[in-house]
């Protein structure tokens, strides 16, 4: 279970520290509106806040097994990263990450999570 909560844990810590990246690249754009940066700064907040939830999920009830924690990573792990793909549909394309590494690190971050959370799940069904 510790496997789990490891893997999880890098991935709820990188993408918080590449959103954190994504502010100093972003906030001196002066292509970005005022406002625009307000969002970008109180959606950096909400991340990490959700991020030191996440983080306190995984270190208490999932590591002690918890199956109610499963359904709250899947839906954090559903809305995080489907918010990706909302985006993409959404944004025109000028705004959309523009480089394969932008894009294929979301992926594998998608990827790792999904499977810490099947990781954790056998876990809890080996019991």
């Amino acid at each position: 279970m510790k496997r789990a909560a490891y893997l999880l844990s890098l991935v709820i810590l990188s993408e918080t520290l590449g959103f954190l990246f994504s502010l100093g690249q972003h906030l001196p754009d002066p292509s970005w509106s005022a406002h625009a940066q307000f969002h970008l700064v109180w959606g950096f907040f909400w991340t990490a806040g959700l991020a030191a939830v996440l983080m306190l999920v995984v270190w208490g009830p999932f590591l002690r097994g918890e199956r109610w924690t499963i359904w709250a990573l899947l839906a954090a792990w559903i809305l995080g990263h489907g918010g990706y793909f909302v985006a993409q549909w959404v944004v025109p394309a000028a705004g959309r990450p523009q480089t394969l590494a932008e894009n294929l690190s979301l992926l594998i971050a998608m990827l790792l999570m999904g499977i810490g959370i099947w990781a954790g799940w056998r876990e809890m069904t080996k019991k």
